[in-house]
């Protein structure tokens, strides 16, 4: 059952937002600064993990709506996508306001052209997030959120996210070979109507998580996919829907879209980071 309430809670390879524990001093404590001398072996290492856990990351779409005036938002607007390619909007005119989108009385979508499809490389240890930040307004049948939907055929690599009229969170990631995962996440008890969430989906060569403003909401394994790629290139991607089908494409209120990637770390920085591990070690 919907449950309805007012406190809302507020990433070539991807639509990303990811929540890192954050903790903060109690207000009135006094903060105490420790300083820790460190060599240049210690220095080197700690420049290295950074370079090696922070330089990697690429955004691939980075959608928010910004630039947008209020008003109509009709068909063959420029959708601007500041880490890639711009799409167009499609599928109906929408409302704008203060940089958001409202398509809870139209069928509007994202449409990227055809050579713009995202693919999906599972077969290291790469990962990609998928972040929709919306407020959903209607669920009386499936809407989509992200999605690459070329034939519906088994011998087509694509992907779909998309929320089903049970509140739930449904993913299918079919690949090169035609092996597919078709997995529904219970998030009926972490959406609330009329309530803005962040919904992310990351996925990897071992699972797919779902999470909901940051909470994880469960797991399914993608170890079975080992065609290595998910995806097709030359292909289209839409946003804001699975497919470009009316009745398949979100219904309520986005703020923004986007999809990250990380790449695994490079075989030169893996062994720098060994060896230097080793070195400290033997200081001990």
């Amino acid at each position: 059952m919907v449950q309805k309430g007012t406190k809302p809670i507020s990433s070539s390879s991807s639509f990303c937002l990811l929540y890192p524990s954050q903790r903060f001093p109690p207000i009135g404590r006094r903060i105490q600064t420790i300083n820790i001398p460190m060599n240049t072996t210690t220095k080197t290492f700690i420049s290295l993990v950074a370079t090696a856990s922070l330089t990697q990351a690429a955004s691939l779409v980075d959608i928010t709506f910004s630039d947008l005036a209020d008003g109509d938002l009709t068909n063959g607007t420029t959708i601007t996508n500041t880490s890639g390619t711009n799409g167009l909007w499609d599928g109906g005119t929408a409302t704008v306001s203060s940089g958001t989108v409202d398509t809870s009385t139209n069928d509007g979508y994202i449409n990227y052209a055809s050579g713009h499809g995202l693919v999906m490389d599972l077969s290291g240890s790469n990962a990609y997030t998928f972040t929709a930040q919306i407020t959903i307004q209607d669920l009386t049948a499936n809407t989509g959120v992200f999605g690459q939907i070329n034939s519906w055929t088994s011998d087509n690599s694509e992907y779909w996210m998309r929320l089903t009229s049970a509140e739930d969170y449904q993913i299918l990631l079919r690949d090169s070979t035609g092996t597919q995962i078709v997995h529904t996440f219970d998030t009926s008890a972490a959406l609330i109507f009329g309530v803005e969430h962040t919904l992310s989906l990351v996925i990897d060569g071992t699972t797919a998580e779902a999470f909901v403003d940051g909470n994880s909401q469960g797991t399914v394994s993608t170890t079975t996919l080992t065609g290595g790629t998910i995806g097709t290139a030359g292909d289209r991607a839409v946003i804001g829907a699975y497919n470009s089908t009316a009745g398949n494409r979100f219904d309520g209120i986005a703020n923004s879209y986007s999809i990250t990637s990380v790449p695994e770390p490079s075989s030169t920085a893996l062994l720098g980071l060994a060896g230097l591990a080793l070195i400290l070690r033997r200081r001990k």
